[in-house]
């Protein structure tokens, strides 16, 4: 069955089509359109964080950068 989003377009494929064809026409935002742009150029995931560490756990490798730098040594704990 198709997903609820592509209900929400409308009731009938003439109407989905049409209101599919509207958002293409709208475009994207400046925003949208550099946080695609940087995705893309740097090969990590774009979206949200809860679709993000979905994707992690089916992965054998990061989806998104590290901390830059080197790991922060533990100290040993005083007497």
């Amino acid at each position: 069955t198709p997903h609820a989003l592509v209900w929400e377009l409308g009731n009938t494929p003439f109407a989905r089509e049409s209101r599919y064809g509207e958002l293409v026409q709208a475009g994207i935002s400046q925003d949208q359109y550099q946080a695609l742009g940087q995705s893309v150029t740097s090969g990590w995931v774009l979206g949200d964080p809860r679709f993000v560490a979905g994707l992690q756990g089916r992965m054998q490798r990061r989806l998104t950068p590290s901390m830059p730098g080197r790991p922060v040594k533990k100290l040993p704990a005083p007497d």
